[in-house]
C-alpha cells in the first residue's frame, strides 16, 4: 500500500521534485484518503466549502458554473488526472467555484486541509509547487481583464465563451437563453441566432434546445 501511495505522490503536479526521502516522511504524517464515484456521482458543489485537496486521479469530470444571477451555466469537460481548484482552499472566499460530478467513473485521492496547513506547507517544494499553481491562475485572470476585446460580434461570443472557461480545450456546454445572450453581447437575438447559425455552418457549434455546445473550445481561439 505504501508503494501505492508513493506512486500516486509522484503523478501529482504539487508533489514533484521532492525526495525519494521527502515523500516517505510525508506518507508517514499524511492520511490520504482514496475514494470512487459512479458516473453521475458529485465530486463537490458549488459555493461548498474547499476543506481539502482533491486529485481526480482517472476518468472524466464535468464542471458546472452557474452565474451569479442564475441566468446561465457553463459546463466543461475535464479528464484526469488534474487538481480541484487549489486556488479555493485558502484566502477570504474559501469555497468552490463550480460543481464537479463523475462522467464517466472516478477515482480520486484527497489531503485533508489540516495535513496541507500543517504539514504539507513546511516542505520547500510543495509550498513553491503550491505558490506558482494559484500565481498561474492569478496571472490568468489579470490577462483577461486587460486583453483587447474583440471588434465584431462572433469574435464578442466566441471571447464569451472562453472567458467563461477553466481550461482552453475540450467540449462545452453553455446553457443560456438567446435573449440573454444578446443583452450581455448588445446584440439583438435575431443578430445572435444568426451568428449561431453561421458558427455551426462552421462546425464550430452545435445548437441544442436551450443549449449551444462547443465540440472542442480550441477551435474558438483567435
Amino acid at each position: 500500500m505504501i508503494d501505492s501511495k508513493y506512486t500516486t505522490l509522484l503523478k501529482l503536479p504539487l508533489f514533484q521534485g521532492l525526495s525519494q526521502d521527502e515523500i516517505t516522511s510525508i506518507l508517514e504524517q499524511v492520511q490520504m484518503n482514496f475514494s470512487k464515484y459512479n458516473a453521475g456521482d458529485i465530486l463537490c458543489r458549488q459555493e461548498d466549502a474547499c476543506k481539502e485537496l482533491l486529485f481526480v486521479l482517472t476518468g472524466t469530470v464535468s464542471v458546472t458554473t452557474t452565474a451569479a444571477d442564475a441566468t446561465y451555466t457553463m459546463t466543461e469537460f475535464v479528464n484526469a488526472p488534474f487538481l480541484i481548484e487549489v486556488f479555493s482552499m485558502f484566502g477570504l472566499d474559501t469555497r468552490y467555484s463550480g460543481t464537479y460530478t463523475a462522467y464517466t467513473p472516478v477515482s480520486t485521492v484527497s489531503i485533508r486541509k489540516s495535513f496541507v496547513r500543517d504539514v504539507l506547507l513546511k516542505y520547500d517544494i510543495f509550498r513553491l509547487n503550491y505558490i506558482n499553481a494559484t500565481s498561474y491562475r492569478a496571472k490568468l485572470y489579470r490577462r483577461c481583464q486587460w486583453r483587447a476585446l474583440p471588434d465584431t460580434e462572433e469574435g464578442r461570443l466566441k471571447d464569451f465563451i472562453l472567458s467563461h472557461t477553466q481550461h482552453p480545450e475540450g467540449e462545452k456546454r453553455l446553457r443560456i437563453k438567446m435573449s440573454t445572450l444578446g443583452n450581455i453581447l448588445n446584440i439583438s437575438r435575431v443578430g445572435v441566432s444568426h451568428i449561431l447559425n453561421e458558427m455551426r455552418e462552421e462546425g464550430l457549434l452545435k445548437l441544442q434546445r436551450g443549449q449551444i455546445v462547443v465540440p472542442d473550445a480550441a477551435l474558438l481561439q483567435p
